[in-house]
């Protein structure tokens, strides 16, 4: 008998592969597993991943993940050059628990462990997002990352925000997307709201636009009286005093 094994198994009944502790895991990782970053106007996205060619190997990475209920994707297969550099890999969203299973890994990483820590701090909002590419950037000088084709760079204006508060960023962008598609109009209301609020109460129209989830200028469309609601139960003041003014 084995210790921590149970008995050995006769020739009938085959024996159990595959992984127990995060020590191992972790061993995988600094070998074949890694990172995948991409970078997004506010946010950072990460990825956990494991890779061989191995079929069944990365099938038993999946089972110790999901027996901790730690969701995976995958494994996807990955195309080489040829058929012989065909490989497997598994993927690890936030949204499954990459976050949980970089934490468990960190004691026992080793070649990438600044990866993983930066990893943690940006998740855990520890980092701004300029910081963990900095730190990225850092880690493949030391040659302890692979060197992408270029430098992983912010966009234009950087990432000077931690995660949490670049996801709000990204949401304030989408409601503003979405009623730009849907061609929402403002009620009668909200019209003289946004009005009082730049004009009486001297409120930058940017501080409004992000209130309200459109843009710069429709805010200021708005104000001016250059965009109204199109509504029949909406009718425009202002083109009613220019009508009266007329007569």
């Amino acid at each position: 008998m084995i210790e921590g094994h149970g008995p050995i198994a006769s020739s009938t009944q085959p024996s159990h592969t595959g992984y127990s502790r995060w020590e191992q895991v972790s061993g995988y990782f600094d070998g074949d597993g890694g990172l995948r970053i991409s970078i997004g106007q506010f946010t950072i996205q990460i990825l956990a991943i494991w890779s061989d060619t191995d079929y069944e190997q990365i099938e038993h990475l999946a089972e110790f993940l999901v027996r901790r209920k730690i969701l995976p994707g995958g494994p996807y297969q990955r195309r080489g050059k040829d058929r012989s550099n065909d490989a497997y890999n598994l993927v690890l969203s936030v949204e499954g628990g990459a976050l949980v299973a970089l934490k468990c890994m960190l004691p026992f990483v080793d070649k990438k462990r600044g990866q993983v820590k930066a990893a943690i701090d940006y998740l855990e909002d520890r980092i701004t997002g300029d910081e963990f590419v900095r730190r990225i950037n850092a880690e493949v000088e030391r040659k302890k990352r692979r060197a992408p084709r270029q430098p992983f760079l912010a966009n234009r204006d950087g990432l000077p925000y931690t995660r949490s508060e670049g996801l709000r960023k990204r949401a304030v962008l989408a409601t503003a997307m979405v009623r730009l598609k849907l061609r929402l109009d403002f009620s009668e209301r909200e019209i003289d709201e946004i009005r009082n609020a730049v004009l009486r109460n001297g409120k930058p129209i940017s501080q409004v636009a992000k209130l309200y989830g459109v843009s710069w200028n429709s805010i200021s469309r708005y104000v001016t009286g250059e965009r109204r609601c199109t509504s029949r139960r909406c009718p425009n003041p202002l083109k009613r005093n220019r009508a009266s003014s007329m007569v």
